[in-house]
Parts: C-alpha cells; sequence; structure tokens
C-alpha cells in the first residue's frame, strides 16, 4: 500500500499526484491511499484514504469515500485506538514507535501496543531497517514506512530488507 501524505501540495497539484501514482502502479496491486483527504481519494478514484487524530472524524470520511474504499487512522495511545477499532476504520496506525523526524514526536516504544483482536493494526513512527527485527520479534506483523523509503538511495532494496526483516522469526 502507498500512503500519499503531502501536507503543503495545493489540491489541483496533489490530485494530479494521485492520479500520477495510481497510473504509475496500475496493474501491481498495490493500493494508493491518500492521508488526510478523504474528498481528493474520491475525486482520484484512490483505493481508500487515511485520516488522524485531527482530520475528519472517521464516521464522515466513511461516507464520503463509501463502503467499497480502505478507511485507516493514525492512533497513538490505547484509548484512540480503541475507538478506532470501534469507528468506520479498517485498519490504524499505532504509534510513534520510534523517534519519528516526519511528525516531529517522540517514540512510545511498544508500551500499549495492542494485543491480537483481529483489527489491523500497524506499527507508525521512526520504522527503518535497523529496529524494525524487535517488533518483529515483539509480534508487530504490519509497519508503516516513510523517512527510511523516502531518504533511501534504493527504496526497493530498502522495502525488501524490511519485509525480509518483519517476516523473520
Amino acid at each position: 500500500m502507498v500512503q500519499i501524505r503531502e501536507k503543503d501540495m495545493a489540491d489541483g497539484a496533489l490530485l494530479a499526484h494521485v492520479l500520477e501514482v495510481r497510473r504509475v502502479v496500475e496493474g501491481t496491486g498495490v493500493l494508493v491511499v491518500v492521508n488526510d483527504r478523504p474528498d481528493l481519494a474520491v475525486l482520484a478514484d484512490a483505493d481508500g484514504a487515511h485520516v488522524g487524530q485531527d482530520d475528519a472524524d472517521p464516521s464522515d470520511a466513511r461516507r464520503l469515500i463509501g463502503d467499497a474504499r480502505i478507511l485507516g487512522v493514525s492512533t497513538h495511545d490505547a484509548a484512540q485506538r480503541r475507538r478506532a477499532v470501534r469507528s468506520a476504520a479498517d485498519h490504524c496506525g499505532f504509534g510513534p514507535v520510534f523517534d519519528t523526524a516526519t511528525k516531529g514526536l517522540s517514540g512510545i516504544g511498544l508500551r500499549d501496543w495492542p494485543d491480537e483482536d483481529g483489527f489491523p493494526t500497524f506499527a507508525i513512527g521512526g520504522i527503518g531497517p535497523g529496529n524494525v527485527a524487535p517488533l518483529a520479534a515483539s509480534g508487530v506483523r504490519r509497519i508503516a514506512v516513510s523517512s527510511a523509503l523516502c531518504a533511501a538511495d534504493d527504496p526497493e532494496a530498502v522495502a525488501r530488507t524490511l519485509l525480509e526483516r518483519l517476516r523473520a522469526p
């Protein structure tokens, strides 16, 4: 899944960007999700949207994107995650588990990491090849990664490494 997260891009440019990403991944099975902008997710016919705690309420986002698209919610503590589970969301991000430059937040580690309850939860925040193995050893099976891929000379190699380490016992 590719989440398009462009906080400062003008609407028209963001719409064009989402359409271009959709074109690039067409036929690969990769899902395209738009961060913070369920309205543009619909306009671009993206696969879904993702909202944060300060964005549209998940029920409002769901009404806008419909039932055929996926909806994710960012959560930063156990109470927010419980609300996400009860909401219209299909999955959530939980963290930051490590310090993250993307959002400028300090990591909380795996404190309050949810017991497996069947609700798809992605560890978020500061994750890269050097620290994904301890997450996997702790039972984490889904991660969301930004900086490690965007800053890489070879993002595909980094993605492969992350997957290998996440899948390792």
